[in-house]
């Protein structure tokens, strides 16, 4: 058995699935602390546990050879990048935020508690937002608001046979996904550009699959 916990922060001004990946111009060269915020790709927290056991039975090649193997991953959200939609700014960098609207019930940080009903998952109120003056700058820090987190369950029973003294068989039942969890994608951050703002549309990992191997070692 072997399990890990792994906490992080990674601040940059730039970022994408990997460090400084891709051209991120910065709203405003002569104060790049305007784009000073979480790494795109950071999970704050990671947990990971493994076992592998081997069921004692002893006996005729049916019974004996059995094993069990469980993969259990759980991960914090990744930041969101909440933006305009287009460039408000006019900086030429494509990317521009908004300010927060101040409306009743919104803070910096408006993560709905309860979804709201429908083809779509409500994760953050777009009302929370509004569109800056042309020309200005959004006061919505970069990646202010993190996306939802996941867990998963991967689990295995193995069979291994000794057939002969040169030829080996091993059986394996993979499920992937056992529990069959939802693990929700990014929500839309573009605020002004989508009627989906702020809805989740897709899963961050596909729903249950079974798989069964029959492999010959020799």
């Amino acid at each position: 058995m072997q399990a890990s916990y792994s906490w992080s922060r990674c601040i940059d001004i730039g970022s994408a699935s990997g460090p400084q990946e891709g051209s991120f111009g910065v709203t405003n060269p002569y104060d790049q602390s305007l784009d000073r915020g979480p790494c795109a790709f950071n999970r704050s927290e990671n947990v990971a546990a493994n076992a592998l056991y081997s069921l004692p039975f002893r006996g005729n090649r049916f019974v004996s050879g059995w094993r069990l193997a469980g993969l259990v991953t759980s991960a914090s959200g990744l930041p969101v990048n909440v933006i305009d939609g287009f460039n408000q700014d006019l900086s030429g960098v494509g990317i521009s935020r908004p300010n927060y609207s101040g409306a009743p019930g919104c803070h910096p940080y408006q993560i709905l508690d309860k979804p709201i009903p429908g083809p779509a998952i409500q994760y953050f109120n777009p009302g929370c937002y509004k569109l800056q003056a042309l020309g200005t700058e959004g006061n919505v820090g970069r990646n202010s608001i993190y996306g939802p987190g996941l867990v998963n369950i991967d689990f295995s029973i193995l069979k291994r046979t000794k057939i002969n003294e040169m030829l080996d068989s091993e059986f394996r039942a993979e499920f992937f996904n056992l529990l069959n969890r939802a693990n929700f994608g990014q929500p839309n951050a573009n605020i002004f550009a989508a009627p989906t703002a702020g809805q989740i549309t897709t899963l961050a990992t596909p729903p249950r699959q079974i798989q069964f191997v029959l492999k010959l070692i020799f």
